[in-house]
């Protein structure tokens, strides 16, 4: 299941014309936990939504921390929106306005329609 959704994902991306490389580390992150999510609730025996950043420190030593929901989607708290419509807002401030609009002309979707599916 996980691997179909990243397949989709790319190939969109591919018709986008943008990769995961260019795009900010928020919005990659929020892209995981969501699949992780749907993963979860296929199965159970899962870790669940964990998230770790790793970062290298200044004494170039690696380290490591789990991102808490609030770290990964810090909108979503105040304004009281669901994760998959932050993601969506993220990816729409964070992709330049041609790459979306090619994504829309191959999906024929329009971008009212995109909206609509943010605010349900």
């Amino acid at each position: 299941m996980a691997q179909i959704f990243i397949r989709t994902a790319e190939h969109a991306m591919q018709v986008s014309g943008i990769s995961f490389e260019e795009l900010p580390a928020r919005l990659v992150s929020q892209f995981c936990y969501i699949l992780l999510g749907r993963i979860a609730t296929i199965d159970p025996n899962t870790s669940g939504q964990t998230i770790f950043k790793i970062e290298l420190n200044e004494d170039n030593k690696v380290t490591a921390h789990q991102l808490s929901d609030h770290e990964i989607f810090p909108e979503r708290d105040a304004r009281e929106i669901s994760h998959f419509a932050e993601f969506v807002e993220e990816a729409m401030k964070a992709i330049p306005r041609d790459n979306i609009e090619r994504f829309v002309r191959h999906y024929k979707i329009s971008i009212a329609k995109m909206i609509e599916m943010v605010s349900t």
